[in-house]
């Protein structure tokens, strides 16, 4: 069986949910969520501003492709 996981846009850590994902991101990179810095996504080298807008963007574009890949 294979699991999802979620990479963080900041640091090489890979989370198991999307939550996980937000509270990793929250308490691990305060320092640089929403402060004018850029978000690049890992897999389509694509660039955010705001870190939810990032996060959405992975929901939406990328989501299933870790399982994808894994099977």
């Amino acid at each position: 069986m294979s699991f999802q996981m979620f990479p963080c846009p900041h640091c090489p850590a890979e989370l198991d949910s999307h939550r996980s994902l937000e509270h990793h991101i929250k308490t691990a990179h305060a320092d640089t969520t929403d402060t004018g810095r850029t978000h690049r996504c890992t897999t389509c080298d694509e660039e955010f501003v705001a870190c939810m807008d990032w996060l959405r963007h992975y929901d939406e574009e990328h989501a299933g492709e870790a399982g994808k890949m894994a099977s």
